[in-house]
């Protein structure tokens, strides 16, 4: 269970480094509400990335654990 709890606060770290930087970035050149909007965009796209790669591996490793033990 701490493996797993671990495991999600680090990819939600990756969430929270790419909202900080992207408003960072660009809240000088677009503005408050434009920099939050798209550091939010970046951040769920982001996630939503990392999310389909973690499963994708998952099906990958499960495929390769069928074909080897069947």
């Amino acid at each position: 269970m701490a493996a797993a709890t671990l495991g999600g606060v680090l990819r939600g770290l990756w969430g929270f480094a790419a909202f900080c930087f992207l408003a960072a970035v660009l809240v000088k050149p677009l503005g408050t509400g434009p920099a939050f909007a798209v550091a939010l965009a970046g951040t769920l796209t982001l996630q939503l990335c990392i999310g389909r790669l973690r499963n994708a591996r998952a099906t990958r490793r499960t495929a390769l654990t069928t074909a080897h033990t069947g």
